[in-house]
């Protein structure tokens, strides 16, 4: 009976064991077909992927034939398809953006600090959404006036598309040229000068027709209706206007006479100028000619 026993036990851990190879055999075999299955389905995909690609990216197809611009107020959407001629009729998906955005930047109205964004729209549109430079002032340099934006550096010539546009003229900058810094500062003290009297004294920004950025102390502003210039810090150019408009009407020179200069620069102080007259050049001569 003992014998029996052990004989049994002996039997069933050989069949058990062959058991477990059976089914670890069985476990691999499926494993091994299932791997197949997926690098076939893969292979399969990247083969449908490519020949998708090859289909897309073909000259014959999705070829831009529109170029739609958002955002856009100076600059028009034919300038934008002239600047953009030369990609017209390529494929969608084969034109590089990045290129496009360099092209679109080379507009006037755009430039480096207005914001670009492309877009593809099937089957064959390009959709610009822009932001423009916004015009913030007028310049003369080199005989032409030009349009600034809000740093101060030039957007267009002014001419009659841009007749809308009523700022005073930023002049002395000529003997400025060949100096990118001091041109650079200058320009955009004058816009800083601008905006300012713009925002909080609009009715005399409107009165101002020159704006002279000669000189490095001061900013000196010609206005309509007045022989007399108007003297203003350049580190703040706000500096006394509200005591000015209160004693507008009253400055005169000391006899009654034309006025050079009113100097708004001081703390809490206004300086009068009066202007030299003939008369005034003669009587100095004479005391000269005394002495």
């Amino acid at each position: 009976m003992g014998l029996r026993a052990a004989q049994l036990r002996y039997l069933r851990r050989d069949g058990n064991r062959r058991v477990r190879a059976k089914r670890r055999r069985r476990t691999a075999l499926r494993l091994t077909v299932v791997s197949l299955l997926w690098v076939a389905a893969a292979l399969g995909a990247l083969a449908a992927y490519a020949a998708a690609g090859r289909w897309s990216t073909s000259p014959q197809r999705f070829r831009l034939a529109q170029v739609l611009v958002r955002g856009n107020r100076e600059a028009t959407q034919a300038e934008f398809e002239t600047l953009l001629a030369g990609v017209m009729g390529h494929n969608l998906f084969v034109i590089d953006l990045t290129d496009v955005e360099q092209q679109v930047r080379r507009h006037p109205w755009i430039g480096e600090s207005g914001s670009v964004r492309i877009a593809r729209r099937l089957p064959g549109t390009l959709v610009l959404t822009l932001g423009e430079r916004q015009a913030a002032g007028m310049a003369l340099m080199d005989g032409a006036v030009w349009l600034l934006d809000v740093r101060g550096m030039p957007i267009d010539r002014f001419g009659p598309r841009y007749a809308k546009y009523d700022f005073p003229i930023i002049k002395g900058l000529d003997a400025l040229r060949g100096q990118p810094v001091p041109l650079a500062a200058a320009l955009a003290d004058g816009v800083e000068v601008t905006r300012a009297l713009t925002e909080r004294q609009p009715a005399f920004a409107a009165s101002v027709s020159e704006i002279d950025v000669s000189e490095p102390n001061m900013i000196v502003l010609r206005l309509d209706g007045e022989t007399y210039d108007l003297r203003l810090s350049r580190r703040s150019c706000l500096k006394n206007l509200e005591n000015y408009f209160a004693l507008r009407d009253q400055i005169t020179g000391d006899d009654g006479g034309a006025i050079e200069y009113v100097d708004l620069r001081w703390e809490d102080r206004i300086a009068v100028m009066p202007a030299v007259t003939a008369s005034d050049s003669d009587k100095d001569k004479q005391g000269d000619g005394g002495r």
